[in-house]
């Protein structure tokens, strides 16, 4: 019985949030259609640093622990032998 009770909320929702946002913002579409370029990049600013900045950051990180547990497995062969400095250095890093 519950599925029946809630199948259509999303809907409900959707015009609520809409008609709240027409009251608080009425030109709000309008607005955003006249919009020039540079106003849409500080409207999905979020959006453009996730592509800019975030996914960069993301696989550079990535590749660095890759590169370091290569050199730690390879040059210094297997963490110089247990070195603890090291293995905290990999461990902080991988986190």
């Amino acid at each position: 019985m519950v599925p029946y009770q809630i199948k259509g909320i999303e809907k409900d929702v959707e015009k609520d949030v809409d008609t709240i946002l027409e009251d608080l913002y009425p030109d709000g579409r309008e607005d955003l259609r006249k919009a020039k370029w540079y106003e849409y990049v500080y409207y999905f600013r979020w959006i453009v640093n996730f592509i800019v900045v975030g996914n960069p950051w993301f696989f550079t990180s990535l590749i660095l622990i890759a590169v370091n547990l290569g050199l730690n497995i390879l040059m210094n062969k297997f963490w110089a032998g247990g070195n603890i400095l090291l293995i905290f250095n990999t461990t902080y890093l991988t986190i």
